[in-house]
């Protein structure tokens, strides 16, 4: 069983299919459009097919649903070889429904797998129900003990964390079932980080826009007009000015300018076939 993001469901199919060798069967329950006894009638009708052939199977569902009777009637009448938990600082929160479920969960699960990238998201006390998820003997049932000996408390009744305490405790207990990989470890070809800045002009006409804007905090556009109300609203369409287009008072977008685009595309055919992530304000 694997219990994981929705966005992240698809992503275990493509993996099991490319590392996998022997043959197997999947339930990957990722259709938002199916109600939750549907998925489960899914996964059953592709267990006694995984059964009738002899094949491992797999079970791939998210937090959101593995949780909601009746698949989690039907997860927890299972006895499940492995379960893994992908992005477990989902389950972090003691008392939320899929850390719960988790907890439940516990007695099924001949193996438990925790993996994340962010295992203490917000602070160490995230690290209490993940591993009750996986190893409750390591801290105890009892997150106000936990919460006590790991957190410094204050405020009124003492309710507030404060700050926290006893970690080298905390890194020594979970080290024993801990294994951490660097990014520097995991990829140790990898250059050094480079910043590198790029600069495109404006189109007269958008450069026209943008001064008659940024004196008048008026513009006029291909025959609409846009104002801004504010000094705030007027630094906003500047900025939204240099990515390209602009909507005019009518709500009308209008591509003023193509500098930013031109220059992505060729920064883009520079880097070939090589992957890359594009952050921006205005799309």
């Amino acid at each position: 069983l694997v219990v994981c993001p929705l966005r992240v469901i698809g992503s275990w199919k493509t993996q099991l299919a490319q590392y996998l060798a022997e043959p197997y069967v999947i339930a990957a329950l990722d259709d938002d459009a199916d109600t939750v006894a549907k998925r489960v009638d899914h996964a059953k009708a592709l267990g006694e097919l995984a059964k009738v052939t002899g094949r491992r199977f797999f079970v791939v569902c998210n937090y959101d649903v593995f949780w909601r009777d009746p698949l989690s009637d039907w997860v927890l009448a299972q006895q499940w070889d492995v379960v893994i938990y992908d992005e477990s600082h989902k389950i972090k929160t003691p008392g939320g429904r899929a850390s719960l479920m988790a907890k439940r969960l516990l007695s099924r699960a001949r193996n438990r797998i925790l993996a994340t990238g962010t295992p203490l998201a917000h602070s160490p006390l995230d690290a209490f129900a993940q591993f009750r998820a996986a190893a409750p003997s390591i801290f105890g049932p009892s997150f106000a003990s936990f919460k006590v000996r790991y957190a410094k408390l204050g405020g009124p009744n003492k309710k507030w964390v404060v700050g926290f305490q006893n970690t080298d405790d905390l890194e020594r207990k979970m080290a024993p079932l801990t294994w951490r990989c660097t990014k520097r470890e995991a990829l140790p070809d990898l250059p050094e980080e480079q910043e590198v800045e790029f600069s495109t002009e404006l189109s007269a006409e958008a450069a026209r826009i943008y001064r008659q804007l940024e004196k008048d905090m008026i513009a006029e556009i291909e025959g609409g007009i846009l104002t801004a109300a504010n000094c705030l609203t007027k630094v906003l369409r500047l900025q939204q000015l240099t990515g390209g287009s602009l909507p005019t008072d009518d709500g009308l977008f209008h591509r003023v300018d193509d500098g930013k685009r031109k220059l992505l595309a060729d920064t883009l055919d520079d880097l070939g076939d090589q992957p890359a992530v594009i952050f921006c304000r205005f799309r």
